[in-house]
């Protein structure tokens, strides 16, 4: 992910790393307030989103350039599950959230909204021109406008196998599906 500043966010299995000035810093749980080093997901936006094995790590921008870790995980948001498997910020620069059991959405980490429909695994999400996210569910990819859920299969979609890898949006807007 690259910030407004273009400096390049990475998540690894040792951390998220960061590169600014043609230098690597790599912030883990020993030099930050990672809550994993186990980093599966990255969202930039207004903060830097730091989806994880064990919860949601968000390294927040302060006054004078001042940076804070806040960790959250299900015992101390509404995440639905610690384990973070997608992670993306819609137009308005809302958090939405993908876990192993449901999904979240959030602005700023104090409220959340979840969707009780969908308890499941969520592998992808991707937010379209119209603001309103595609899921991708494994073996189909779930749509949610502000006034419904829609699942389609991956043969309504076109896809010869039963399981979706992998989805995206064109500058189109039209969804692609594998």
């Amino acid at each position: 992910a690259v910030d407004e500043t273009e400096q390049v966010w990475a998540a690894t299995d040792a951390g998220v790393a960061l590169l600014a000035g043609g230098q690597w810093t790599v912030y883990n749980r020993a030099n930050s307030g990672l809550i994993s080093d186990n980093v599966t997901s990255i969202a930039v936006g207004g903060s830097v989103w730091c989806g994880t094995d064990m919860g949601l790590s968000v390294l927040c921008k302060g006054q004078w350039d001042t940076h804070k870790w806040v960790a959250l995980q299900s015992s101390n948001s509404s995440l639905p599950r610690d384990r973070i498997v997608a992670l993306t910020l819609d137009a308005s620069d809302n958090l939405w959230v993908g876990t192993e059991q449901g999904f979240a959405q959030t602005r700023d980490g104090s409220e959340w909204w979840t969707n009780p429909v969908y308890t499941d695994a969520i592998y992808d999400i991707v937010v379209g021109a119209d603001n309103t996210p595609w899921f991708n569910l494994g073996d189909r990819v779930g749509h949610l406008t502000d006034c419904s859920w829609a699942t389609y299969d991956a043969s309504m979609l076109g896809v010869k196998g039963s399981s979706i890898a992998a989805m995206a949006l064109d500058e189109r807007g039209r969804l692609w599906v594998g």
